[in-house]
């Protein structure tokens, strides 16, 4: 194997991390007829190594950098920025409204509709940033990109409380022998529906 990698051109000079040489590992290992192929060939002379070198001599010395200034954090969720108003398509993505979409939005929320509108070199007509005041917002608080996220964190949370068990399922009438109970609750809910109708995308709107 070693004359194949003689023959291939490989490094008889090369060291390791440790600072050894192949004939160094050849004369460890007590390899005399590898040794001599290596000193044969090129390999380093043991006698011109056999001063020990000092500890870290292979190792290179890191240039010491001027402290950078530290980075100023800013907080992102105080940046205005331009919103565009999205719909619930089918199959449970969103995309953009189109023209004839944002019309009946606008005739029928023509307060909202407003800042959403755009002139002629893209600018924003009335600009949201300019009326909308942003709430003191920790640093530490979540920001979810879709609405239904922020409601699955609340439900799971909700879900933690001790007496929140009576609304984990259903309401069993019969069972429970409340046959009036559709009677008296006529919409009822509890906490898995509101799940699966989240996991479903089923609610249009907050």
């Amino acid at each position: 194997m070693c004359k194949f990698l003689i023959d291939k051109g490989a490094d008889l000079q090369m060291e390791d991390k440790k600072g050894m040489t192949p004939t160094h590992w050849a004369r460890k290992l007590n390899q005399a007829e590898v040794l001599n192929l290596l000193m044969e060939n090129g390999g380093v002379s043991l006698e011109a190594t056999t001063t020990k070198r000092p500890a870290g001599a292979n190792k290179k010395v890191k240039v010491a950098e001027a402290p950078m200034e530290p980075k100023v954090r800013e907080n992102e969720r105080k940046i205005p920025r331009r919103y565009m108003l999205t719909k619930l398509r089918e199959g449970g993505h969103y995309s953009p409204m189109t023209d004839a979409e944002f019309e009946e939005f606008r005739r029928q929320n023509p307060q909202i509709a407003k800042y959403f509108e755009l002139t002629e070199d893209n600018e924003d007509v009335q600009a949201l940033s300019d009326h909308l005041t942003v709430p003191e917002v920790p640093e530490s608080a979540p920001i979810f990109d879709q609405w239904e996220k922020a409601a699955t964190r609340m439900l799971t949370t909700l879900q933690r409380d001790q007496k929140s068990y009576i609304f984990a399922n259903p309401v069993d009438a019969i069972a429970l022998g409340i046959l009036d109970y559709l009677t008296v609750v006529q919409n009822p809910m509890d906490f898995s529906t509101i799940k699966s109708k989240l996991k479903e995308q089923k609610y249009q709107r907050i």
